[in-house]
């Protein structure tokens, strides 16, 4: 396991960023029991495991973060895309109840949404890059560069839990 790997190490560990993100689109009536699963296993069971093996080595370390990257699509949904609506909605309801159990032992639980960003899954839709630049307050996609400063931001904090923090430029 990750974790016993983790635990060997010396260091200290106080930032787990949970990024997973996969895509199967389908409409409901059309969407395979298998591949609904699968959209869950990655994007949210993996949340689950990977913050119930490594939350006690982050206390071990004297406290620290766990966050989420979530969507847009998980606020909002999404036709076709209710797995993924589904599992990214979930990492925010698993935050909030991990920021209630962790807050006491100084570990921080949050969620992100980057936005709809040029890269990975976001370049794969041409469909969901072009709605999402016509849904743009700005016109454009989301930088890179915006969520990237923003958890390192996060990640330095005290306090700050159980929060969703949204950098969409979408309303």
């Amino acid at each position: 396991m990750i974790a016993d790997r983790i635990s060997a190490d010396p260091g200290r560990l106080n930032l787990l960023i949970h990024s997973a993100g996969i895509n199967i689109d389908a409409l409901l009536i059309k969407h395979r029991c298998d591949d609904w699963d699968e959209v869950i296993r990655v994007n949210l069971r993996s949340a689950f495991l990977l913050s119930r093996e490594l939350a006690p080595i982050i206390i071990r370390s004297g406290g620290g973060h766990i966050i989420f990257i979530s969507s847009w699509t998980g606020i909002k949904g999404s036709a076709g895309q209710a797995a993924y609506s589904a599992a990214k909605s979930g990492l925010i309801g698993l935050s909030k109840s991990l920021a209630r159990e962790l807050a006491p032992d100084g570990v921080y639980v949050n969620v992100v949404i980057p936005g709809y960003l040029p890269a990975g899954m976001g370049v794969k839709s041409e469909r969901g890059t072009s709605a999402a630049i016509k849904d743009s307050l700005t016109g454009i996609l989301s930088d890179p560069w915006n969520p990237a400063c923003f958890i390192n931001f996060l990640s330095s904090t005290k306090g700050i839990t159980g929060q969703v923090f949204c950098l969409e430029n979408r309303i």
